[in-house]
């Protein structure tokens, strides 16, 4: 066997079990029971609830996107809008001591907010903080290419 045709054959074999895997995932996930759901709902709650109290120590929320998978994931993109006084945030969180969700994002986007602060480019500009609320948790740094600001963008098919 030549080397196109081991890899015709490999490129073969790989594309059906990448849609085998898929078939598995789209079976399990349509296979979640009304418990699963109504956890994936409860989490969502869980989250939006946090979001007004967040943004009174300063974080406001950009959007927020849920993704349907085996493994749920909410995608959430803040911006750092105010600049709060430290002992007005660890006022606010002695008040929401309880709220596990709440501090568990509130952490994460200090930590980000702390590291953006000492990243530096010359070509971008920090522009948000995207948490995913998933197992595990992630939290990502969104910088913006400064030529896209001043770039006004049309979408193709937009004839306004």
């Amino acid at each position: 066997m030549d080397g196109l045709s081991k890899t015709s054959q490999f490129l073969k074999e790989s594309s059906e079990e990448a849609v085998n895997k898929i078939k598995e995932g789209a079976e399990k996930l349509s296979a979640a029971g009304p418990v699963a759901k109504e956890k994936v709902i409860e989490v969502v709650n869980d989250v939006l609830a946090v979001l007004p109290i967040l943004e009174q120590v300063g974080y406001r929320t950009n959007e927020f996107k849920i993704g349907m998978s085996i493994a749920p994931v909410i995608e959430i993109s803040f911006s750092r809008f105010l600049n709060v006084s430290e002992e007005e945030v660890e006022k606010i969180k002695k008040e929401q001591e309880e709220k596990t969700m709440f501090n568990m994002i509130l952490s994460m986007l200090e930590t980000a907010n702390s590291i953006s602060g000492k990243l530096e480019t010359d070509n971008f500009d920090f522009h948000e903080t995207i948490v995913e609320i998933s197992v595990p948790p992630k939290v990502s740094l969104r910088y913006v290419n400064k030529d896209l600001k001043k770039t006004e963008i049309h979408l193709l098919g937009d004839d306004e």
